[in-house]
């Protein structure tokens, strides 16, 4: 897999990899995997075309499209989710799943909601998919203020070409 240049950085806000301290001030960001981890430190790529769980294709696309148009980042397709909250990352992860710390290993970008916690609830809540782009301003998504983003426990998508996740170990 061509893990290098994945992503166009001349579009977006791009942060250097040595910035994450920083900009989290510190603060861990998590990742709930569905399956265990493979091994306690370990390399993950940002996906090329992460296809929906949840939301129908042709409005997956649609949101890419307005997350593309405002950041420069097709931050629905391309991102790799963490939150500051590990409650959230436990849920997303399940009984079967874990939870890691994850960080970039090279330039990234980022964008969160100060204004929900998951996207899927909200899109769910809509009458027509021609609502859309108004709900996304409406959320007010930002690519700024990290550590914000962090102590929200909101959702926060993570663009870069690979990260480096730490299983969490609990007692």
């Amino acid at each position: 897999m061509n893990t290098h240049n994945l992503f166009d950085r001349s579009k977006g806000t791009w942060f250097k990899a040595e910035d994450w301290e920083t900009l989290t001030t510190g603060l861990p960001v998590y990742r709930g995997f569905s399956r265990p981890l493979t091994e306690d430190k370990m390399t993950i790529y940002a996906p090329v075309n992460r296809q929906p769980k949840n939301i129908p294709v042709p409005a997956h696309h649609r949101i890419d499209a307005w997350f593309t148009q405002q950041f420069g980042i097709p931050f629905r397709s391309r991102a790799v989710y963490g939150t500051g909250s590990l409650d959230k990352a436990q849920e997303h992860a399940g009984e079967a799943g874990e939870v890691a710390l994850i960080r970039p290993n090279g330039d990234f970008s980022f964008c969160w909601s100060p204004n929900c916690y998951d996207l899927y609830g909200e899109y769910a809540m809509l009458d027509s998919d021609e609502q859309i782009e108004a709900m996304l301003e409406k959320l007010a998504f930002r690519a700024e203020a990290l550590e914000q983003a962090i102590m929200s426990g909101y959702e926060i998508m993570l663009a870069a070409d690979s990260f480096t996740v730490e299983r969490v170990c609990t007692i």
